[in-house]
């Protein structure tokens, strides 16, 4: 019964093609009606026949009355006049029969008309001129074709209404079994609907039913439902498909755990190894001069640039880091960044500068770990693929400060010539070189939360060849600080034309005026153009000068003025004795998060003494005679300490003043030295405080004590009792190490 209650069931064939035989039948048998050419030929002929006979009847009635006058004695008329009337009746009947002769049908209804025996008394009339006896057999042949033709008429008529009869039993009996059919499949149609919709709900049903299961399922229930004999086939087949996505989805989830169980592990592993290598770092530093401690400062900021790699990676393989509810600080993004690039630039033997333009917004919505590993993985590529020897790094905006959307263009220049400025590079027949499309579209769509449109885009001249990155950001936080060297005169010096520029147009940018020197002499000739608080910026590689002795030179005249000397180094082992003769040392490149921040805190320094004299130093002892000591020492080089003896007392300290130098007792009642020292660690990394040097005193001198002091986060470690040199040449060592950055 289901089979034919069926949508593409034959009897929905059957009716269909039923009700068109139907309807054309109809309209063949209405249209044969309209168009049969005999019958209505046979029915004019008919209409014609009787108005003629009519005609020769109404010629016999005028015959008749005539001989009814002629008849009588005293009758006027003559002969010819009787001759007349009959001859136009003999002409009637002539005429009558030409008409029939042309329906051999019809012929057979002439004789019994009786107009043959009307015309064979007019030819005996013609012969014997009795008027009464034409008369008397005149009137006898009247009324008989007269109730002759009333017959036929009565007959023709019921033979008509015979037809239109059974024309219209007909089209009735088309039109019923028209409607019979169609009632048919009306009824067939509402069963029909009446069974999908009991199908469609209890489909609806089932899914309503499995949508439900799918809030609580788990693997094992689908099985169970599979195996459930009052499951229908539509569920399992839908639990079937389940149960593969199931399966599907554990292997890849197994495969998922490992892969983010190996990231992890190898984030943990380079943490440890950085570990061990700034412990052991911290620990040499004690048997070195200060050359070999700036080299330490070299090695353990490298040291702890791995160490962020290291934890960028692991949130990277941390889905909960790639949520959309993320700030990134594009200062600290842009500052790895460079970092990094600079170092794989240095192992390709490649000289790389770096420019940021200021208005870059500080905070922007988006995830910084997706982020900085897309842009470092096409910047490298870049570095990699290429042969040029130069490289020029620039970050810009194309809007200006206080709108909500900007892009951000990143543009990696690789070149070979000495261009003397970025404009010039930028000014390239860049529009002439093809673009190829390189974005990682798989991973800027995995990586990349509230960053949009990002495009990666490569060119190449020949001799020059250029990335651009660009994506739109929505900004959180601007940049407030601008113009900050405003009124400030820089005098800059040095041989590469890129390097000069690229310092020059940052110091411009936040207002600082700047003026270039070629030589040594240009620099002592534009000196008398600084004020106090001027500065004069050096590179380490200016030609014609051995720049340790020129820099104690230029630094003898510059003290009295309050003038600033600052020197960018590419290498901390070509500086030797240079950081004491001048007030700041930048390494080259340097990045955009403390650049004009350390220009501008040592532009503001106005004392003519050495930095040593104005720094600040905390003692804590819990021993007053130890106290003493130190703090006699201290003042016997002319340095101020303030003394505490209880490692909690030395934290809220902390949290209040700035201190160069704390000189840490490694054990102490209450809170204990290396206790204070990790809760300080924590304070700082949680303020994003620079890291107050730790210097910690014990009387115990075995390594194992050593170590776990630098381990709770102390710099140096020294031996009870204090003595004056060992002081005296931690002080400068790590005052020169502050010196650098």
């Amino acid at each position: 019964m289901k089979q034919f209650f069926r949508p593409n069931a034959p009897i929905v064939h059957v009716l269909f093609f039923t009700t068109l035989g139907i309807i054309l039948s109809q309209g063949a048998y209405s249209l044969y009606e309209v168009l049969s050419a005999t019958d209505n030929k046979e029915r004019q002929t008919q209409v014609l026949l009787v108005n003629k006979s009519r005609d020769i009847l109404s010629d016999i009635s005028r015959l008749n009355a005539t001989l009814e006058v002629c008849t009588k004695t005293d009758s006027t008329c003559s002969n010819a006049q009787v001759q007349l009337f009959t001859n136009e009746l003999s002409q009637q009947i002539d005429h009558f029969h030409a008409l029939i002769s042309n329906e051999k049908s019809l012929a057979s209804s002439s004789g019994i008309l009786g107009f043959d025996l009307i015309q064979l008394y007019i030819k005996k009339y013609n012969r014997t001129f009795d008027l009464n006896e034409l008369k008397n057999s005149l009137s006898t042949a009247f009324n008989n074709s007269t109730s002759i033709i009333d017959n036929l008429l009565l007959n023709h008529t019921r033979l008509n209404q015979e037809k239109q009869n059974n024309h219209l039993y007909i089209l009735l009996m088309l039109n019923g079994s028209l409607i019979l059919v169609f009632m048919l499949y009306y009824l067939f149609n509402t069963k029909l609907l009446q069974i999908v919709q009991a199908e469609k709900k209890q489909i609806s049903d089932t899914f309503k039913s499995i949508s439900n299961d799918l809030k609580s399922i788990d693997h094992r229930k689908v099985k169970e439902r599979m195996t459930d004999i009052s499951t229908n086939s539509i569920e399992k087949n839908i639990y079937a498909k389940l149960l593969s996505s199931y399966e599907q989805l554990e292997a890849q989830k197994s495969k998922t755990d490992l892969y983010q169980r190996l990231y992890n592990l190898l984030g943990y592993e380079v943490r440890g190894i950085t570990n061990t290598i700034q412990g052991g770092v911290k620990l040499l530093i004690k048997d070195t001069n200060e050359s070999g401690a700036l080299l330490a400062k070299e090695i353990m900021s490298a040291t702890n640039t791995l160490e962020n790699l290291a934890d960028n990676f692991n949130r990277l393989s941390n889905i909960e880091a790639m949520s959309h509810n993320k700030t990134i600080n594009f200062d600290h993004l842009i500052s790895e960044l460079i970092v990094l690039t600079s170092t794989k630039a240095k192992q390709q033997s490649k000289h790389i500068e770096c420019f940021i333009d200021n208005a870059i917004p500080l905070k922007m919505h988006g995830n910084q770990t997706g982020l900085f590993w897309l842009l470092l993985l096409q910047v490298s590529n870049a570095l990699s693929i290429s042969t040029q020897k130069k490289v020029l790094l620039t970050t810009t905006c194309t809007s200006s400060d206080r709108v909500d959307k900007l892009t951000i263009h990143l543009n990696l220049f690789l070149y070979l010539d000495n261009y003397k400025s970025i404009q010039q590079i930028e000014s390239l027949q860049w529009e002439n070189a093809p673009k190829r499309n390189v974005t990682n579209d798989e991973l800027a769509n995995n990586l990349l939360n509230g960053i949009h449109n990002y495009t990666a885009e490569t060119q190449d001249l020949g001799y020059a060849e250029k990335l651009t990155i660009s994506f739109d950001v929505n900004t959180s936080e601007y940049q407030t600080h601008n113009n900050r060297l405003a009124g400030r005169t820089i005098l800059l010096c040095g041989t590469s034309a890129m390097q000069v520029d690229v310092i020059a147009k940052t110091l411009t940018n936040q207002g600082a005026n700047v003026l270039h020197a070629h030589t040594a002499n240009d620099i002592f000739k534009s000196m008398k153009q600084l004020k106090a608080n001027d500065g004069i910026f050096l590179t380490d590689n200016i030609k014609g000068i051995t720049l340790d002795s020129f820099c104690k030179t230029l630094k003898a005249r510059l003290s009295k003025r309050n003038i600033k000397l600052f020197l960018s180094v590419s290498n901390s082992a070509d500086i030797d004795d240079i950081y004491k003769h001048v007030d700041y040392v930048f390494y080259h490149p340097f990045t955009p998060i403390d650049f004009i921040d350390n220009i501008v805190n040592t532009l503001e320094s106005n004392s003519d003494k050495p930095e040593e004299l104005n720094s600040r130093f905390l003692i804590v002892e819990d021993d007053k005679v130890q106290q003493f000591i130190l703090n006699k020492i201290l003042s016997d080089f002319e340095f101020s300490a303030e003394g505490v003896d209880d490692g909690s007392k030395a934290l809220s300290l902390i949290q209040e003043n700035d201190f160069d130098i704390i000189f840490m007792d490694c054990i102490m009642p209450g809170m204990g030295g290396m206790e204070a020292t990790a809760l300080i660690r924590q304070y700082e990394k949680e303020h994003a405080l620079p890291p107050t040097t730790i210097i910690g005193a014990t009387a115990l001198t075995s390594n194992k004590e050593h170590k776990q002091c630098i381990d709770a986060g102390m710099d140096y470690v020294i031996s009870k009792p204090y003595k004056n040199e060992e002081i005296y040449s931690v002080i400068k060592k790590y005052m020169a190490i502050r010196k650098v950055g």
